[in-house]
């Protein structure tokens, strides 16, 4: 069993724009913070919520879904990209 098969999650949604992120872990509901290295989107076509965020050099991206559409999301996936960086060139120095 994961260790987020018990947890669940509600959004104030205004405007698709996620305003506040709660945790529904066994029937307790908690307020969670939402960390500034950390961007929130809806898609109200898929009603879906994505969270993005910078940990450790590398971009999570979490995707969570209401399947039966009781306001209660839960996780669907997570995955990890390596961030990029890019230094300028010797020759964009002189410009």
């Amino acid at each position: 069993m994961s260790k987020n098969s018990a947890k669940a999650y509600q959004f104030t949604i205004q405007n698709n724009i996620i305003i506040n992120v709660s945790e529904i872990k066994n029937g307790r509901i908690k307020l969670e913070k939402m960390d500034s290295d950390e961007q929130w989107s809806y898609d109200a076509t898929t009603k879906q919520v994505t969270k993005t965020e910078n940990e450790h050099g590398r971009l999570q991206t979490t995707v969570y879904t209401d399947a039966d559409g009781d306001g209660s999301f839960s996780q669907l996936n997570s995955s990890y990209s390596c961030l990029l960086y890019t230094s300028p060139s010797p020759r964009d120095a002189h410009e």
